[in-house]
């Protein structure tokens, strides 16, 4: 395992990103809100989730796949060649699904948006998100690298670009709601050109087929994985658009968006521990369940706090934010806080290190069979609210089987009562807080149980010893450093 000291300063690096990810959200919700419609805003939700879908199909599980073979081809040769032998793949498979869906692309729009009329952003949205995927395998090789702070530039200039070229097609150039793949496709393009451009200045270009052999055996079990799992990500807003209405998507959506500064957040701490975690299984030390337990222990705490940051206060974020007829978004952000809090089980590689990728896929299966079911039982009594409690107990129903099955093959040795602690106070202060809402209780008493809250979650870190003086002057040096980008 890396230092303490390493571990803050990647944080904190690995988190740049993720607030300049956090900012923009927050400063493009009241545009996009205000000058697009609820059905015009649904009517993206559902093409990106088509677009995640295709995407998913031509990575054929490459990105795990990728990351894993990395740390046994290394050295040599054999690192550029399995870097630019998979993009190649990988291209080639992104040019063919973008041709079948520019063929089909009204009869498609039609069946998943709801009208025809919708073919462009469909198509737009899913070049858009092929290009975000291609870049992705750079990012893995500086995460796995441990360069740190390439990773967050990289990241984050693709994050502004797309902002300020959606925010101007949307409003200036007044190209509606495809404006918003628009501006990430054009974004995403400069970004992916500049990082080949130094990569193949850096590492020479070749070609294995031997080792794209190796790594599709490892990743092609994973296809149907990530294909129910985008399935199970984007199928609360599809039925949503079967049993309720696309303004309901809508809806949905800003809600879903604003809790998935979670998710985002969780990711830039999971490029710290995942190479740490495998580093730690390839080694075989003796011991290393229990030491991985400790090691994740921090993070599960650093993770969770936003989360529980966000779900108590995401009735003023949308609030402030949006106009009226978003505000039924407040508890739909709150619950999917929650669901994102508990992904952070999701994010072990426990099964990927024993090469048990079918029966991912197979997790995967009964996770969207739980997550459908959840789904249309809640929709049909409780609309939009309903689709995010439906997504959250079927998450509790998957991590908690995942978390099972993935012990039998490596063994971690959690620390329970610390983890039944931080866990704890999320539910007991989120659901309080929308309970609260719900019942009509004043808003200073609801403020001050929100305060009393975040407290209550501080005396746990100072208890587990992560809140320490220690801790806290490294991240304060990490942050005054400033942050350069190095060669890879």
């Amino acid at each position: 395992m890396i230092s303490r000291e390493r571990q803050v300063r990647n944080t904190v690096v690995y988190l740049f990103p993720i607030v300049v990810a956090s900012a923009i959200p927050l400063a493009t919700l009241p545009i996009y809100t205000r000058v697009l419609s609820r059905e015009a805003y649904g009517a993206w939700a559902l093409s990106l989730a088509y677009a995640m879908f295709i995407t998913g199909l031509a990575n054929f599980g490459l990105t795990l796949g990728y990351e894993r073979n990395f740390f046994e081809h290394r050295e040599g040769q054999e690192r550029s060649q399995l870097l630019y032998t998979t993009l190649a793949f990988v291209t080639g498979v992104f040019v063919i699904c973008a041709v079948m869906t520019w063929v089909f692309r009204r009869t498609l729009a039609a069946a998943i948006v709801g009208s025809d009329s919708h073919a462009a952003l469909l198509f737009c949205t899913v070049c858009a998100h092929a290009v975000m995927s291609l870049k992705v395998y750079y990012l893995i090789f500086f995460r796995n690298t441990g360069q740190a702070r390439a990773h967050a530039w990289y990241s984050a200039d693709e994050l502004i670009g797309a902002a300020i070229l959606g925010v101007i097609f949307v409003t200036w150039l007044r190209l509606g709601v495809i404006g918003i793949p628009l501006g990430q496709l054009v974004a995403s393009l400069v970004v992916l050109a500049a990082l080949t451009w130094r990569f193949a200045r850096e590492l020479p270009i070749s070609f294995s087929a031997r080792l794209l052999k190796e790594e599709l055996a490892v990743s092609y079990p994973l296809t149907p994985r990530i294909l129910l799992g985008v399935a199970g990500t984007q199928i609360d807003k599809y039925l949503l658009a079967l049993l309720g209405t696309v303004a309901g998507v809508g809806v949905y959506t800003v809600g879903q968006r604003l809790a998935q500064i979670v998710f985002a957040y969780m990711t830039a701490l999971e490029n710290v521990f995942t190479p740490q975690i495998y580093d730690n299984m390839f080694k075989g030390a003796p011991g290393g369940g229990a030491v991985i337990g400790a090691f994740l222990t921090p993070f599960a705490y650093v993770s969770t706090l936003a989360a529980l940051g966000l779900g108590l206060f995401a009735e003023e974020a949308i609030i402030v934010l949006t106009p009226s007829p978003y505000h039924g978004a407040i508890p739909i952000a709150s619950i999917l806080c929650l669901h994102y809090g508990l992904m952070f089980f999701g994010k072990l590689p426990q099964l990927m290190y024993a090469k048990k990728t079918g029966l991912i896929s197979v997790l995967t299966f009964v996770a969207l069979t739980a997550n459908a079911v959840c789904n249309i039982l809640f929709i049909r009594r409780w609309g939009a609210i309903g689709a995010a409690a439906g997504t959250l107990t079927a998450g509790m129903i998957s991590i908690t089987l995942a978390l099972i099955v993935g012990q039998r093959y490596y063994p971690i040795r959690w620390q329970y009562p610390a983890l039944a602690w931080i866990f704890a106070v999320l539910f007991a202060g989120v659901i309080g807080a929308v309970w609260m809402r719900d019942a009509g209780i004043p808003y200073l008493p609801r403020l001050a149980v929100k305060g009393m809250a975040l407290g209550l979650y501080a005396a746990v870190g100072v208890q587990l010893g992560i809140l320490s003086r220690a801790n806290i002057a490294i991240a304060r040096t990490a942050l005054r450093r400033r942050l350069t980008v190095p060669t890879p």
